[in-house]
């Protein structure tokens, strides 16, 4: 028999509606009950033949679970002050309904109205809240989701209320630092952060110091609906090719696969993926992937996985999730590095991409990180972004463990000098130009070359222009075959 989904379809939902429903499917599924928002492309994860679907309507909801729950919380959607925060964080802690003014008529009269936090100060609110249900708060996770213009008003916060996290935005300021160093340190070290920033570097060195790493999710939603307490195995078996001798290898690499909210939404479909996977190339690709979708989403790493042809996966940065390894305090990196492997493991992955500035590489600190990642069976090597200059920034360089697994640095960027997508492909030539003035030296580092390829300023079409322009004298492999290879040829030397 198959089971029934309730299914809430969010066209007729207004986006205040949409938020109440996100703090009522985050409250439901800390009963372990659940219904799916059908927005995005979340519906099409269900597996037809194992699940039905049962249409159900927002107020129908609220009403049958009105002895659950003990009252809402009022606050104001049109403002972006931290109180859409704050009241889902009093619905993960206490079990409050949040709901937004003008949707107070769909509750008032089943549910009393606890707290209103329009009349309380803005500019303190999260704060207040926080240490007020920090006693009440699991402490190994961290929900970090923006508050800004119209963005992100009704994503990821189900998520942080099913399991019991705060829910906060810290922005770039001084204030902000100080408010969100105080929250890591009241919570657990080596936690994932899920959500996202508005300043990219400075959030990621930050929270490294303090042994965190982020999940960029903060688009995502139905987490509550998907998400298990526990990985979940994906099986993927990639293919292999004939190694050709006298050639300089080469191996393409798409990058950005930490990105949890991409590979849920539209890359599986009508994104970079989807539409590679509409037609067959001929070349290998390899995506770089989110192991930590093994939990999060596993029907969705299941069905990208399934639409494979000549694609194969990497872990992306920095496995269990994006931080700086050389930058990570050394006492917990085992216990990422250990979190990484298992991750990988369920996701049927044994190359991870590590993503780093050059400022935080000297020899001594490259050498324990990679060491670390190494001892481990299930990862036989690494690529390794390294940043400034589109992730180029290390020239090519091949790093070894004592075990002999390598570390392989990207050596050229398909990544717009634009920044965005361009129609003009003269830039790609000079790479090609580049990567084919290169010598066929199996036995050197010169004679092998990462490409990494940046998804948001490139199509699927610029990388078949940048293979068609490569000369004979290359061969593009499968990227476990070009790792496995360099381990054989140089690993030891």
């Amino acid at each position: 028999m198959k089971r029934i989904i309730p299914i809430l379809e969010t066209s007729s939902l207004s986006e205040s509606e949409l938020a109440l429903a996100v703090s009522l499917q985050g409250l439901l599924a800390q009963k372990g009950e659940t219904f799916l928002l059908d927005c995005d492309n979340y519906k099409r994860f269900i597996d037809k033949n194992l699940f039905s679907v049962r249409p159900v309507f927002l107020n129908t909801l609220i009403a049958e679970n009105k002895e659950s729950i003990p009252g809402y919380v009022l606050f104001d959607f049109t403002k972006c002050d931290g109180s859409l925060n704050a009241a889902n964080m009093l619905s993960s802690a206490k079990g409050y309904l949040a709901v937004p003014s003008e949707c107070e008529p769909l509750v008032s009269k089943l549910f009393p109205c606890v707290r209103d936090l329009r009349k309380e100060d803005p500019a303190t609110i999260q704060e207040t809240v926080f240490d007020e249900c920090l006693p009440l708060f699991r402490k190994d996770g961290l929900i970090h989701q923006v508050e800004r213009n119209n963005d992100h008003k009704t994503n990821l916060r189900d998520y942080g209320i099913r399991n019991h996290w705060a829910i906060v935005y810290c922005d770039e300021s001084e204030k902000g630092r100080k408010f969100l160093g105080h929250v890591l340190s009241s919570l657990n070290s080596g936690i994932a952060i899920y959500g996202w920033t508005t300043d990219e570097v400075s959030f990621i060195e930050f929270i490294s110091h303090y042994g965190d790493y982020v999940v960029p999710s903060d688009w995502s939603s139905n987490r509550s609906f998907f998400a298990s307490d526990q990985e979940t195995t994906v099986k993927f078996y990639p293919k292999h090719v004939k190694i050709l001798p006298n050639k300089h290898y080469v191996a393409i690499e798409v990058s950005d696969g930490d990105n949890t909210q991409w590979l849920e939404r539209d890359f599986p479909f009508e994104g970079y993926y989807g539409k590679r996977t509409e037609t067959s190339r001929d070349y290998p690709l390899a995506f770089t992937i989110a192991p930590s979708l093994t939990y999060l989403t596993p029907a969705a790493l299941r069905y990208i996985y399934s639409r494979a042809k000549n694609e194969t996966f990497a872990a992306g940065v920095s496995g269990a999730g994006y931080m700086n390894p050389c930058a990570f305090p050394k006492e917990d990196l085992p216990a990422f590095v250990a979190k990484t492997a298992r991750m990988m493991k369920e996701a049927s992955l044994s190359v991870v991409t590590l993503l780093e500035n050059k400022n935080y590489m000297n020899d001594e600190t490259v050498d324990r990180v990679i060491n670390e990642y190494a001892k481990r069976p299930e990862i036989e090597g690494g690529v390794w972004e390294v940043d400034p200059v589109c992730y180029k920034g290390n020239n090519g360089k091949i790093y070894f463990s004592d075990n002999h697994k390598p570390f392989v640095s990207v050596r050229y960027s398909l990544w717009s000098p634009t920044g965005s997508k361009t129609a003009d492909q003269s830039w790609i030539d000079e790479i090609a130009d580049k990567i084919n003035k290169l010598p066929i030296a199996p036995k050197e580092e010169e004679g092998y070359s990462i490409i990494n390829v940046h998804p948001w300023s490139t199509s699927n079409d610029d990388i078949d222009y940048l293979v068609n322009k490569l000369s004979a004298k290359n061969q593009i492999l499968p990227l476990e075959d070009f790792i496995n290879l360099i381990k054989k040829n140089l690993g030891g030397r």
